[in-house]
């Protein structure tokens, strides 16, 4: 699960303090999948037998739950238990990455003293989710991050910043057949629709990038890509080095991000540090009361891990 390090103009913790955040939450995951393990552990369902055993075992377990009377079950098996038991190794899975997203976006949008307004469209985000939970933490992104160019704010695409590469991305949600019909539009074979040529909001984040780059240099690399999970892209390369990765090549684009294991670098982290630093960000401080929660009593900030519960 990627590090959400930004999201449009709210404030983010890892702007505030990237060296702790990014750390911070790789001891949130670990701890928070240990808990978990220890909870079914102790109810004596663990997710991780329950994955591992395999269709004829798991048969096994139900038959002779359910061919004894209810009198002869184990103390251990009340309904509760039996309730959870239902839940399948990816139901669970999936009940752990909620937690995590729901924590990700709390992150991404407020401090111990200020806090944003996060629209709750982005709860429900499927291009955002999907992008946290399939790359992996050594990468940190930026989605939809605003940014002050000729003195008025602009709206970047998605921005994915990992040990060796920048990728600078525009999602085409369409279907069909994606052509390129002139300068300004690009056309759909579904349904005929027209959309805005994505070149044109690849050249705005290229143009930021570049200025934090040029501000802050790095030897990341910097790559452009057009991703389409659902549509072909029937579009010649040229000049603009742009990377055309559809529905034929989505799966092993992924794949490769998945396959970085290189740890966090410090280039990287000074380059996502650099980029906050330019973007915009508007919130209002917490009331007084809110703040000494969000505080230990040694007056120090808390680490999520204690502090602050999945809402």
């Amino acid at each position: 699960m990627a590090h959400l390090v930004k999201i449009q103009d709210c404030v983010s913790r890892y702007e505030k303090n990237l060296y702790h955040y990014q750390s911070a939450f790789i001891r949130l995951k670990k701890k928070r999948r240990e808990d978990r393990l220890a909870d079914e552990g102790n109810e004596r369902f663990e997710a991780v037998e329950l994955e591992e055993a395999s269709e004829e075992k798991k048969t096994g377990i139900w038959r002779r739950l359910f061919t004894r009377g209810k009198e002869e079950l184990p103390e251990f098996v009340n309904e509760e238990n039996l309730e959870k038991l239902e839940l399948t190794a990816e139901e669970k899975r999936q009940q752990h990455n909620d937690e995590l997203y729901s924590f990700q976006l709390k992150w991404a949008s407020s401090t111990v003293g200020e806090v944003s307004r996060l629209d709750p469209s982005f709860e429900k985000d499927v291009i955002l989710r999907y992008l946290i939970e399939q790359v992996p933490d050594n990468y940190f992104v930026f989605y939809k991050p605003i940014v002050t160019a000729m003195n008025a704010p602009v709206e970047l695409d998605i921005i994915i910043v990992g040990p060796a590469d920048i990728w600078l991305i525009v999602w085409l949600e369409e279907e069909g057949i994606l052509t390129e019909e002139s300068k300004r539009f690009w056309l759909s074979t579904e349904g005929g629709q027209k959309l805005i040529n994505p070149h044109i909001s690849m050249q705005r984040m290229t143009q930021a990038v570049s200025a934090v780059l040029k501000a802050s240099p790095s030897q990341l690399a910097l790559k452009k890509a057009f991703l389409s999970k659902e549509a072909y892209m029937d579009v010649e390369p040229d000049w603009r080095k742009v990377l055309y990765i559809d529905k034929r090549e989505f799966n092993e684009w992924l794949e490769n991000i998945k396959k970085d294991r290189a740890p966090v670098k410090s280039q990287q982290l000074r380059f996502v540090s650099a980029l906050l630093s330019s973007c915009v960000t508007n919130s209002l401080y917490r009331e007084p009361e809110m703040v000494e929660e969000q505080h230990g009593e040694d007056g120090e900030e808390k680490e999520g891990i204690n502090a602050d519960s999945v809402e």
